[in-house]
């Protein structure tokens, strides 16, 4: 089974950017507001750990 990328390196300052942005428009209650960087990050940062102990998961009972 490959590996992706994603998952050996560590993020650069441009993957941290889009993570950012993208975290933002999800907690934007619409296309004209801007929340702080901070909202958007504490919003998804629970669901980003939980997908990445879950692929963990996922890699130690089939590699």
């Amino acid at each position: 089974m490959a590996r992706s990328i994603h998952a050996t390196r560590q993020p650069t300052q441009r993957d941290l950017l889009n993570i950012d942005k993208r975290a933002s428009e999800i907690v934007a209650a619409d296309v004209n507001d801007d929340p702080p960087m901070a909202n958007g990050l504490d919003t998804v940062l629970p669901y980003l750990i939980e997908t990445e102990e879950n692929i963990q998961a996922v890699r130690d009972k089939y590699v």
